[in-house]
Protein backbone atom coordinates (compact mmCIF):
# COMPACT_ATOMS: atom_id res chain seq x y z
CA UNK A 1 0.00 0.00 0.00
CA UNK A 2 1.14 3.24 -0.96
CA UNK A 3 0.12 5.87 1.71
CA UNK A 4 0.28 9.77 1.29
CA UNK A 5 0.25 12.06 4.42
CA UNK A 6 -0.72 15.64 4.73
CA UNK A 7 0.59 17.59 7.45
CA UNK A 8 -0.43 21.16 8.46
CA UNK A 9 3.43 21.81 9.53
CA UNK A 10 7.05 21.13 9.37
CA UNK A 11 8.35 17.58 8.99
CA UNK A 12 9.99 16.79 10.76
CA UNK A 13 8.67 18.44 13.89
CA UNK A 14 6.03 15.90 15.26
CA UNK A 15 6.39 12.88 16.82
CA UNK A 16 3.60 11.12 16.62
CA UNK A 17 3.73 11.26 12.09
CA UNK A 18 6.97 9.97 12.48
CA UNK A 19 6.55 6.80 14.51
CA UNK A 20 3.17 6.18 12.51
CA UNK A 21 5.01 6.68 8.79
CA UNK A 22 7.91 3.80 10.09
CA UNK A 23 5.15 1.66 11.45
CA UNK A 24 3.50 1.58 8.34
CA UNK A 25 6.89 0.75 6.45
CA UNK A 26 7.72 -1.37 8.05
CA UNK A 27 4.62 -3.02 8.35
CA UNK A 28 5.52 -3.20 3.74
CA UNK A 29 3.91 0.66 2.93
CA UNK A 30 5.50 3.02 1.02
CA UNK A 31 5.09 6.69 2.46
CA UNK A 32 5.05 9.92 0.98
CA UNK A 33 4.25 13.16 2.86
CA UNK A 34 3.49 16.63 1.69
CA UNK A 35 4.02 19.43 4.25
CA UNK A 36 4.25 22.91 4.75
CA UNK A 37 7.82 24.83 4.24
CA UNK A 38 8.26 27.76 5.99
CA UNK A 39 12.09 27.09 6.73
CA UNK A 40 12.72 26.86 3.37
CA UNK A 41 14.14 23.31 3.05
CA UNK A 42 15.22 20.85 0.12
CA UNK A 43 11.30 20.50 -1.80
CA UNK A 44 12.18 16.93 -2.14
CA UNK A 45 13.71 15.13 0.74
CA UNK A 46 14.16 11.88 2.57
CA UNK A 47 13.53 10.98 6.18
CA UNK A 48 13.78 7.56 8.00
CA UNK A 49 12.65 6.13 4.38
CA UNK A 50 9.36 8.81 4.04
CA UNK A 51 9.52 10.37 1.22
CA UNK A 52 9.35 14.20 1.90
CA UNK A 53 7.25 16.84 -0.78
CA UNK A 54 7.56 20.48 1.11
CA UNK A 55 5.78 23.23 -0.30
CA UNK A 56 8.03 25.74 -2.46
CA UNK A 57 10.01 27.74 -0.86
CA UNK A 58 9.00 30.87 -2.81
CA UNK A 59 12.37 32.33 -2.43
CA UNK A 60 12.64 36.04 -3.47
CA UNK A 61 8.96 36.70 -2.18
CA UNK A 62 8.84 39.05 1.04
CA UNK A 63 8.25 37.07 4.27
CA UNK A 64 5.20 37.60 4.97
CA UNK A 65 3.84 36.57 1.68
CA UNK A 66 5.48 33.64 2.11
CA UNK A 67 3.61 32.75 5.36
CA UNK A 68 0.55 33.27 3.99
CA UNK A 69 1.19 31.20 1.16
CA UNK A 70 2.29 28.41 3.39
CA UNK A 71 -0.71 28.61 5.72
CA UNK A 72 -2.85 25.61 6.55
CA UNK A 73 -6.14 26.29 5.33
CA UNK A 74 -8.35 23.74 3.14
CA UNK A 75 -8.31 26.18 0.12
CA UNK A 76 -4.69 26.60 -0.19
CA UNK A 77 -4.28 26.61 -3.88
CA UNK A 78 -0.23 25.79 -2.67
CA UNK A 79 -1.32 22.64 -0.92
CA UNK A 80 -4.13 22.27 -3.38
CA UNK A 81 -1.08 21.82 -6.21
CA UNK A 82 1.46 20.26 -4.57
CA UNK A 83 -1.26 17.15 -3.35
CA UNK A 84 -2.68 16.79 -6.69
CA UNK A 85 1.14 16.47 -8.50
CA UNK A 86 1.83 14.09 -5.44
CA UNK A 87 -1.34 12.11 -6.41
CA UNK A 88 -0.71 12.09 -10.03
CA UNK A 89 3.09 11.07 -9.68
CA UNK A 90 2.45 8.54 -7.72
CA UNK A 91 -0.38 5.79 -7.42
CA UNK A 92 -1.51 6.15 -4.04
CA UNK A 93 -3.63 3.89 -1.84
CA UNK A 94 -5.08 6.12 1.16
CA UNK A 95 -4.53 9.72 2.18
CA UNK A 96 -3.66 10.19 5.76
CA UNK A 97 -4.63 13.25 7.03
CA UNK A 98 -2.94 14.72 9.90
CA UNK A 99 -5.27 17.14 11.99
CA UNK A 100 -8.49 19.35 10.87
CA UNK A 101 -6.86 22.29 8.81
CA UNK A 102 -6.63 20.56 5.65
CA UNK A 103 -8.66 17.59 5.94
CA UNK A 104 -11.40 19.00 3.39
CA UNK A 105 -8.99 19.72 0.81
CA UNK A 106 -7.16 15.85 1.23
CA UNK A 107 -11.52 14.85 1.20
CA UNK A 108 -11.76 16.09 -2.21
CA UNK A 109 -8.60 14.80 -3.41
CA UNK A 110 -9.70 11.33 -1.79
CA UNK A 111 -13.06 11.41 -3.02
CA UNK A 112 -12.00 12.28 -7.11
CA UNK A 113 -9.35 9.09 -6.84
CA UNK A 114 -11.90 7.15 -5.29
CA UNK A 115 -9.30 5.91 -2.36
CA UNK A 116 -10.11 6.10 1.79
CA UNK A 117 -9.14 8.74 3.92
CA UNK A 118 -7.96 8.38 7.21
CA UNK A 119 -8.32 11.14 9.23
CA UNK A 120 -5.70 11.30 12.81
CA UNK A 121 -7.12 13.37 14.79
CA UNK A 122 -4.33 14.67 17.59
CA UNK A 123 -6.38 16.73 19.41
CA UNK A 124 -9.47 18.33 19.31
CA UNK A 125 -8.72 21.37 17.48
CA UNK A 126 -11.97 23.44 17.59
CA UNK A 127 -11.47 22.99 21.62
CA UNK A 128 -8.36 23.94 21.24
CA UNK A 129 -8.53 27.33 19.69
CA UNK A 130 -11.26 28.29 22.24
CA UNK A 131 -9.52 28.05 24.68
CA UNK A 132 -6.87 30.47 23.51
CA UNK A 133 -9.13 33.23 23.70
CA UNK A 134 -8.71 34.48 20.68
CA UNK A 135 -10.24 38.22 19.93
CA UNK A 136 -11.29 39.78 16.93
CA UNK A 137 -12.12 38.14 13.49
CA UNK A 138 -10.41 34.80 14.97
CA UNK A 139 -13.29 34.86 17.73
CA UNK A 140 -16.26 35.12 15.17
CA UNK A 141 -14.90 32.45 12.90
CA UNK A 142 -13.94 30.32 15.93
CA UNK A 143 -15.84 30.94 18.77
CA UNK A 144 -18.88 32.74 18.05
CA UNK A 145 -19.63 31.08 14.35
CA UNK A 146 -18.30 27.93 15.41
CA UNK A 147 -16.58 27.56 11.99
CA UNK A 148 -14.34 24.65 12.90
CA UNK A 149 -16.98 22.76 15.20
CA UNK A 150 -18.79 23.09 11.54
CA UNK A 151 -16.03 21.65 9.56
CA UNK A 152 -14.42 19.02 11.95
CA UNK A 153 -18.21 17.27 11.86
CA UNK A 154 -18.42 17.30 7.98
CA UNK A 155 -15.07 16.28 7.47
CA UNK A 156 -16.24 13.03 10.36
CA UNK A 157 -19.15 12.26 8.49
CA UNK A 158 -17.12 11.80 5.55
CA UNK A 159 -13.79 10.38 6.46
CA UNK A 160 -13.20 6.50 6.16
CA UNK A 161 -11.32 5.89 9.38
CA UNK A 162 -10.63 7.99 12.27
CA UNK A 163 -7.33 8.21 14.59
CA UNK A 164 -7.60 9.43 17.97
CA UNK A 165 -5.19 10.06 20.81
CA UNK A 166 -6.73 8.78 23.84
CA UNK A 167 -9.97 6.87 24.91
CA UNK A 168 -11.95 10.46 26.02
CA UNK A 169 -11.37 11.04 22.41
CA UNK A 170 -12.93 8.50 21.03
CA UNK A 171 -16.23 8.85 23.04
CA UNK A 172 -16.23 12.55 21.80
CA UNK A 173 -16.40 11.30 18.11
CA UNK A 174 -19.09 8.45 18.89
CA UNK A 175 -21.11 11.30 20.75
CA UNK A 176 -20.76 13.24 17.32
CA UNK A 177 -22.34 10.13 15.53
CA UNK A 178 -19.04 8.59 14.52
CA UNK A 179 -19.46 4.92 14.19
CA UNK A 180 -17.25 3.02 17.11
CA UNK A 181 -16.20 0.72 14.37
CA UNK A 182 -14.25 3.82 12.48
CA UNK A 183 -12.42 5.38 15.30
CA UNK A 184 -9.49 3.43 16.79
CA UNK A 185 -7.07 4.85 19.56
CA UNK A 186 -3.65 5.51 18.76
CA UNK A 187 -1.88 7.04 22.06
CA UNK A 188 1.17 9.23 21.85
CA UNK A 189 3.02 6.66 24.05
CA UNK A 190 6.76 6.58 24.30
CA UNK A 191 9.14 4.44 22.42
CA UNK A 192 10.32 2.38 24.89
CA UNK A 193 13.20 0.80 23.27
CA UNK A 194 14.32 4.34 22.14
CA UNK A 195 13.88 5.70 25.08
CA UNK A 196 15.33 3.59 27.68
CA UNK A 197 18.42 2.84 24.94
CA UNK A 198 19.06 7.07 25.65
CA UNK A 199 18.14 6.77 29.42
CA UNK A 200 21.17 7.39 32.10
CA UNK A 201 19.91 4.61 33.94
CA UNK A 202 23.65 4.71 35.99
CA UNK A 203 22.61 8.49 36.17
CA UNK A 204 24.09 9.82 39.90
CA UNK A 205 22.14 12.27 41.19
CA UNK A 206 23.43 15.82 42.08
CA UNK A 207 23.71 16.72 45.57
CA UNK A 208 20.80 18.82 47.08
CA UNK A 209 17.35 19.55 48.18
CA UNK A 210 14.22 17.10 46.45
CA UNK A 211 13.37 17.65 42.94
CA UNK A 212 9.63 18.30 41.66
CA UNK A 213 10.12 18.40 37.47
CA UNK A 214 7.68 20.18 34.96
CA UNK A 215 8.55 19.91 31.41
CA UNK A 216 7.18 21.93 28.45
CA UNK A 217 5.44 25.31 27.70
CA UNK A 218 5.18 28.06 30.62
CA UNK A 219 1.67 28.76 29.71
CA UNK A 220 -1.63 30.40 31.26
CA UNK A 221 -3.33 26.97 31.07
CA UNK A 222 -0.73 24.91 32.57
CA UNK A 223 -1.63 25.24 36.08
CA UNK A 224 2.17 26.40 37.55
CA UNK A 225 1.00 29.41 39.64
CA UNK A 226 -1.01 26.70 41.66
CA UNK A 227 2.42 24.54 42.36
CA UNK A 228 3.98 27.55 43.81
CA UNK A 229 1.36 28.10 46.13
CA UNK A 230 1.67 24.70 47.36
CA UNK A 231 4.81 25.11 48.19
CA UNK A 232 4.36 28.16 50.26
CA UNK A 233 2.31 25.92 52.38
CA UNK A 234 4.62 23.35 52.45
CA UNK A 235 7.51 25.74 53.82
CA UNK A 236 5.20 26.71 56.60
CA UNK A 237 5.47 22.99 57.78
CA UNK A 238 9.29 22.80 57.28
CA UNK A 239 9.05 21.23 53.94
CA UNK A 240 11.07 22.46 50.72
CA UNK A 241 11.18 21.04 47.57
CA UNK A 242 13.15 22.10 44.30
CA UNK A 243 10.99 22.99 41.69
CA UNK A 244 12.37 22.28 38.58
CA UNK A 245 11.41 23.87 34.73
CA UNK A 246 12.23 22.76 31.67
CA UNK A 247 10.96 24.73 29.37
CA UNK A 248 9.78 28.68 28.20
CA UNK A 249 6.65 30.30 28.31
CA UNK A 250 4.77 33.67 28.51
CA UNK A 251 4.29 32.59 32.39
CA UNK A 252 8.02 32.87 33.27
CA UNK A 253 8.20 36.25 34.22
CA UNK A 254 4.92 35.72 36.18
CA UNK A 255 6.36 32.75 38.01
CA UNK A 256 9.49 34.46 38.95
CA UNK A 257 7.71 37.10 40.49
CA UNK A 258 5.00 35.15 42.20
CA UNK A 259 7.51 32.89 43.63
CA UNK A 260 9.67 35.67 45.14
CA UNK A 261 6.25 36.92 47.00
CA UNK A 262 6.45 33.60 48.56
CA UNK A 263 10.02 33.41 49.42
CA UNK A 264 10.41 30.73 47.10
CA UNK A 265 12.96 32.34 44.92
CA UNK A 266 15.94 29.83 45.68
CA UNK A 267 13.52 26.98 45.27
CA UNK A 268 12.28 27.42 41.52
CA UNK A 269 14.93 26.79 38.73
CA UNK A 270 13.89 27.16 35.22
CA UNK A 271 16.02 25.62 32.88
CA UNK A 272 14.49 27.41 29.70
CA UNK A 273 14.35 24.60 26.61
CA UNK A 274 16.69 22.21 25.77
CA UNK A 275 17.89 19.78 23.57
CA UNK A 276 15.14 16.74 23.28
CA UNK A 277 18.54 14.49 23.30
CA UNK A 278 19.10 16.29 26.60
CA UNK A 279 15.77 15.74 28.62
CA UNK A 280 16.43 12.42 29.57
CA UNK A 281 19.30 13.59 32.47
CA UNK A 282 16.76 16.32 33.61
CA UNK A 283 14.26 13.38 34.36
CA UNK A 284 16.92 11.32 35.86
CA UNK A 285 18.01 14.16 38.17
CA UNK A 286 14.78 14.93 39.60
CA UNK A 287 12.67 12.90 42.39
CA UNK A 288 9.33 13.15 41.12
CA UNK A 289 7.25 15.11 38.34
CA UNK A 290 4.24 16.86 37.76
CA UNK A 291 1.30 17.86 35.28
CA UNK A 292 -0.63 20.42 36.74
CA UNK A 293 -2.99 21.16 33.23
CA UNK A 294 -6.20 22.98 33.89
CA UNK A 295 -8.88 20.72 32.72
CA UNK A 296 -10.84 22.20 30.07
CA UNK A 297 -12.92 20.43 27.19
CA UNK A 298 -9.25 20.33 25.05
CA UNK A 299 -7.36 19.05 27.96
CA UNK A 300 -10.02 16.29 28.93
CA UNK A 301 -9.26 14.75 25.40
CA UNK A 302 -5.82 14.36 24.91
CA UNK A 303 -2.66 13.37 26.50
CA UNK A 304 0.97 14.87 27.02
CA UNK A 305 3.37 12.82 26.05
CA UNK A 306 5.65 13.38 28.45
CA UNK A 307 3.64 11.49 31.26
CA UNK A 308 5.06 8.29 29.58
CA UNK A 309 8.35 9.57 29.56
CA UNK A 310 8.12 10.06 33.07
CA UNK A 311 6.50 6.41 33.88
CA UNK A 312 9.08 5.14 31.41
CA UNK A 313 11.52 6.72 33.87
CA UNK A 314 10.14 5.05 36.91
CA UNK A 315 9.19 8.51 37.85
CA UNK A 316 5.98 9.28 40.24
CA UNK A 317 3.96 12.12 38.84
CA UNK A 318 1.64 14.65 40.14
CA UNK A 319 -1.12 14.94 37.82
CA UNK A 320 -4.50 17.39 37.74
CA UNK A 321 -7.82 16.23 37.36
CA UNK A 322 -8.16 16.59 34.04
CA UNK A 323 -9.61 13.18 32.69
CA UNK A 324 -6.99 11.47 31.24
CA UNK A 325 -4.35 12.16 33.29
CA UNK A 326 -6.37 10.81 35.98
CA UNK A 327 -7.73 8.66 34.75
CA UNK A 328 -4.19 6.87 34.04
CA UNK A 329 -2.52 7.91 37.49
CA UNK A 330 -5.58 6.25 39.35
CA UNK A 331 -5.72 2.81 36.47
CA UNK A 332 -1.92 2.42 37.09
CA UNK A 333 -1.42 3.63 40.53
CA UNK A 334 1.42 5.11 39.18
CA UNK A 335 1.25 8.83 40.62
CA UNK A 336 -1.47 11.20 43.20
CA UNK A 337 -4.16 13.04 41.48
CA UNK A 338 -5.15 16.13 42.99
CA UNK A 339 -8.28 18.83 42.30
CA UNK A 340 -7.17 21.33 39.94
CA UNK A 341 -6.84 24.87 41.77
CA UNK A 342 -6.70 23.47 45.16
CA UNK A 343 -3.43 24.40 46.35
CA UNK A 344 -3.69 22.69 50.08
CA UNK A 345 -4.25 19.12 48.29
CA UNK A 346 -1.75 20.05 45.78
CA UNK A 347 0.38 20.36 48.45
CA UNK A 348 -1.04 17.80 50.62
CA UNK A 349 0.07 15.39 47.09
CA UNK A 350 3.39 16.85 47.31
CA UNK A 351 3.96 16.85 50.79
CA UNK A 352 3.41 12.71 50.67
CA UNK A 353 5.87 12.27 47.68
CA UNK A 354 8.39 14.51 49.65
CA UNK A 355 8.17 12.47 52.73
CA UNK A 356 8.00 9.18 51.46
CA UNK A 357 10.57 7.39 49.65
CA UNK A 358 9.09 3.73 49.65
CA UNK A 359 5.44 5.61 48.02
CA UNK A 360 7.78 7.36 45.44
CA UNK A 361 9.81 3.73 44.64
CA UNK A 362 6.16 1.67 44.48
CA UNK A 363 3.93 4.46 42.12
CA UNK A 364 7.45 4.64 39.62
CA UNK A 365 7.82 1.06 39.66
CA UNK A 366 4.29 1.05 38.83
CA UNK A 367 4.64 3.77 35.76
CA UNK A 368 7.04 1.39 34.22
CA UNK A 369 4.83 -1.65 34.40
CA UNK A 370 2.17 0.46 32.80
CA UNK A 371 4.64 1.33 30.04
CA UNK A 372 6.14 -1.88 29.20
CA UNK A 373 2.44 -3.84 29.43
CA UNK A 374 -0.01 -1.81 27.71
CA UNK A 375 1.63 2.38 27.58
CA UNK A 376 4.09 1.92 24.61
CA UNK A 377 4.81 2.60 21.11
CA UNK A 378 5.25 -1.03 20.47
CA UNK A 379 1.94 -2.38 21.36
CA UNK A 380 0.01 0.81 20.19
CA UNK A 381 1.14 0.84 16.96
CA UNK A 382 -1.02 -2.30 16.39
CA UNK A 383 -4.10 -0.29 16.48
CA UNK A 384 -2.90 2.27 13.47
CA UNK A 385 -1.94 -1.31 11.21
CA UNK A 386 -5.40 -2.78 11.99
CA UNK A 387 -6.91 0.70 10.45
CA UNK A 388 -4.73 0.25 7.24
CA UNK A 389 -5.82 -4.06 7.24
CA UNK A 390 -9.39 -3.04 6.91
CA UNK A 391 -9.01 -0.53 4.82
CA UNK A 392 -7.12 -2.95 2.45
CA UNK A 393 -9.65 -5.49 3.01
CA UNK A 394 -12.79 -5.54 0.43
CA UNK A 395 -15.43 -5.18 2.68
CA UNK A 396 -14.21 -2.20 4.29
CA UNK A 397 -15.74 0.64 2.24
CA UNK A 398 -18.26 2.43 4.05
Amino acid sequence: MHVLMILDKEFPSDVRVQREAVALMDAGSTVSLVCRNRDGRPVRDEVSGIEVLRLPRFRGLPAKLRGLLQKPFFFNPVYAIAISRALRERRCDAVHMHDLPLVALGLWFARRRSIPLVFDLHEDFPAMIRTENRSGIQHLLYNRWDLLGKLERYCLNRSDRMLVVTEESRQRLIGLGVDPGHVAVVGNCVDLESFLAGYPADHERTPGKLRMLYTGILGGNRGLPQVLDAMAILKEDGIEVEFHLVGEGPERAGLEALAARHGLADLLVIHGWVPQTELASYIADCDFCVIPHEPNEHVDTTMPNKIFEFMAAKKACIVSSARPLANLVREWECGLAFPYGDAKTLAERIGSLATDAELRERLGANGLRAVEERHQWALEQRSLLGIYDGLASPESTR
